[in-house]
């Protein structure tokens, strides 16, 4: 809140990850007027997940600059994706196999906040090779990974396991994927 003591005051607020601030959003109302305490707020974006944030309003006027008290809120930690299913969740040997994965298991609703494909996705089952997609698309709207995978004539029958890397993380869905 302000109080104008009866100036007219511009308010903003200061923010950072210190209290040294560092950055500046003008706040709504942007000048009070008058003699009681008024309610300003900010809405700002673009501030890091999971990290906490020093602010304080800040009101100036002919009189001189006015700050609140060093404040202090942390953002949400970032929704992690996730691989949830496989289908279909088989492929013959000696095939080309398509097959959909479906991530974001920590977000609702699409668009998932990143569109780009994982930058791997690979088949593995103990005492056998890596099967890697061959092709890896995303859909940006949906989220749904689809990929190819070409089935080696010689893999081993059963149970693989679908690991799909995207950046710094692998996410893994056992038995995902099942080799006849």
């Amino acid at each position: 809140t302000v109080n104008a003591n009866g100036y007219s005051t511009a308010t903003s607020f200061e923010y950072g990850p210190t209290t040294s601030y560092g950055s500046t959003s003008t706040a709504a109302p942007s000048t009070v007027t008058g003699s009681t305490t008024t309610s300003i707020a900010v809405a700002i974006s673009g501030l890091t997940a999971g990290t906490t944030y020093h602010f304080r309003a800040k009101g100036v006027n002919s009189g001189g600059t006015s700050y609140g008290t060093d404040q202090t809120f942390t953002t949400t930690a970032a929704a992690s994706e996730g691989l949830t299913s496989v289908a279909p969740n088989s492929g013959s040997r000696g095939t080309s196999v398509v097959t959909t994965l479906t991530l974001n298991s920590a977000y609702s609703t699409p668009p998932p906040p990143t569109t780009v494909p994982p930058t791997s996705i690979t088949l593995t089952r103990s005492g056998a090779p890596t099967i890697t997609g061959s092709s890896v698309s995303r859909n940006s709207t949906t989220g749904v990974v689809t990929v190819t995978f070409i089935i080696p004539a010689g893999a081993t029958v059963g149970a693989y396991t679908v690991n799909a890397t995207f950046g710094p993380n692998t996410w893994s869905l056992t038995n995902g994927f099942t080799v006849n």
